[in-house]
């Protein structure tokens, strides 16, 4: 049975008298949403989208809710309808959609709100603080940060549907005093479909090297919706490499260097111009997205390499961190065997605690440790 067909069934079951809001505020729409999802209907899109796990999966649910109540046919019977009413009528409009995600997402406890002003509907997404969100638009609530999600499943988080914004927005009442900001990713839906295949080279100690990966439409697709972040594209990006089967060849081109031999040869594969293109217009984009469109910035190469690290060279976080200047960002990390250490302590430029200077953007005869020369004054160093 269709999740659609399965929900439609509960809802006849269980709420055969109608509740009619003809020209009712959002706010009574909510409260009455908020009501109607149960516990068996909560289980009802767990069990369709991927089981209980999905309870820690809170923006793949998001993503998932966004593409279901999508397929609604838009109505203009009235202002708002109830979740009951979508599902039993098979008819809603974007703000009523939206209240009947937040209504869901709040019922499993994550802070996601109906953000709006006139013609402009938006799910207002608070994330936890290790995402490290580096642009978008947002609204200031209670003393949070709401990123603004367009209804859609295409369009990245923080990104808005109009040019020149209401300066004014408005939300509703939350449900509960303790819900929780979304966390970084834990896992990626199941893709299918289509893919295609990409052949990278880069060079490294004078040898050509090259590998062919292929790149699922899906998910590239999918990773498009993610906020312009460093540490959130960094959990999305380890699982995204797992879709892309690169890791393993990786694994087995440095299985015979050294640990700074092997750094530098990620480090060298991140900067290859033949893989990438630099463009200092973008946002950080998903790695998916950086392989498929042939291009990133210092973000996005940092983020890559950061991915890199910690799954082909089993990096414990710990160990890496991103470290920015005013309009440059690269990684810093710290050596763990002592000819490496001793290496570095000798000719690297170290920043923190035995951190040392890892930039991918930073071409040329660069190496793990190599100085930034046109970058000067103190840098921060952003921990996850």
């Amino acid at each position: 049975m269709s999740i659609f067909a399965t929900i439609v069934l509960f809802f006849t079951l269980n709420y055969s008298n109608k509740i009619t809001l003809l020209q009712d505020p959002p706010q009574h729409c909510f409260d009455i949403s908020i009501e109607h999802v149960s516990d068996s209907l909560l289980s009802v899109f767990e069990s369709k989208f991927g089981g209980a796990a999905t309870r820690d999966d809170p923006f793949v649910m998001l993503i998932q809710l966004i593409r279901y109540f999508s397929a609604f046919e838009n109505s203009t019977d009235k202002d708002y309808f109830t979740v009951s009413e979508i599902l039993e009528d098979e008819q809603s409009n974007v703000q009523s959609s939206i209240i009947a995600i937040c209504a869901i997402m709040q019922s499993w406890g994550w802070d996601v709100q109906y953000i709006y002003n006139g013609n402009e509907h938006y799910l207002g997404v608070n994330f936890g603080d290790e995402w490290v969100v580096r642009q978008g638009h947002w609204v200031d609530i209670r003393g949070h940060k709401y990123y603004l999600k367009v209804f859609d499943d295409h369009t990245p988080v923080g990104e808005l549907i109009v040019n020149e914004p209401a300066h004014a927005y408005q939300s509703l009442e939350i449900s509960g005093t303790h819900l929780k900001p979304l966390p970084s990713i834990a896992r990626l839906p199941e893709f299918r479909g289509t893919a295609y295949t990409r052949r990278l080279h880069w060079n490294y100690e004078n040898t050509r090297f090259g590998v062919t990966i292929e790149i699922p439409e899906e998910q590239v697709a999918w990773t498009h919706n993610l906020p312009s972040s460093l540490f959130g594209m960094v959990a999305s990006g380890i699982r995204e490499l797992d879709g892309l089967d690169l890791v393993g060849r990786l694994k087995s081109l440095v299985r015979d260097y050294e640990e700074y031999e092997s750094v530098n040869f990620l480090l060298k594969f991140c900067q290859s111009e033949d893989i990438f293109a630099y463009d200092s217009t973008l946002p950080v984009i998903s790695v998916s997205r950086q392989f498929s469109e042939a291009r990133n910035d210092c973000d996005g190469r940092s983020v890559l390499l950061y991915c890199l690290l910690q799954t082909v060279l089993d990096y414990p976080s710990s160990h890496i961190v991103f470290v920015e200047w005013p309009y440059h960002v690269a990684l810093a990390l710290k050596p763990i065997t002592e000819r490496s250490a001793e290496l570095l302590s000798q000719q690297g430029t170290c920043v923190g605690e035995n951190y040392y200077i890892l930039d991918p953007s930073y071409i040329g005869d660069t190496s793990w440790g190599s100085s930034i020369e046109f970058l000067d004054g103190e840098c921060r160093m952003i921990f996850p």
